[in-house]
């Protein structure tokens, strides 16, 4: 299981702007709270994998008892895009980007996949 945290979003009164906040106190919550609550699939889990993302920007979280660990946001790049002040870059607008999530995920996903054939 790696559980997908997304951000809170704020709408301003007067300018109509949202604004995303990315909370790692939300993070750490939900994954000290599986890592207590949730020992069914494996009673020997010492770690849980989170991703914290809006569909375009991506950050793997793993939280273990006494430390967190954190990749930086991966955001998709304007290099071959072109360059328009007024379109956000978005998920598809990058194919390394793309990439790199792919790899994000099937890194998180290794440690479960390896406790299953463990088990078997």
């Amino acid at each position: 299981m790696v559980p997908f945290i997304f951000p809170n979003l704020r709408k301003h009164y007067f300018s109509h702007m949202v604004e995303e906040t990315f909370n790692i106190n939300q993070v750490v919550g939900t994954a000290m709270w599986l890592l207590s609550h949730s020992k069914i699939p494996d009673p020997d889990m010492q770690f849980i994998r989170l991703f914290h993302t809006n569909g375009h920007k991506w950050c793997l979280y793993e939280v273990h008892e006494q430390y967190v660990k954190k990749t930086k946001f991966f955001t998709p790049s304007s290099i071959g895009v072109r360059k328009d002040p007024n379109k956000l870059l978005k998920f598809y607008d990058d194919y390394n980007h793309m990439q790199t999530i792919l790899g994000l995920i099937r890194f998180a996903l290794s440690n479960i996949f390896f406790n299953l054939f463990k088990i078997i």
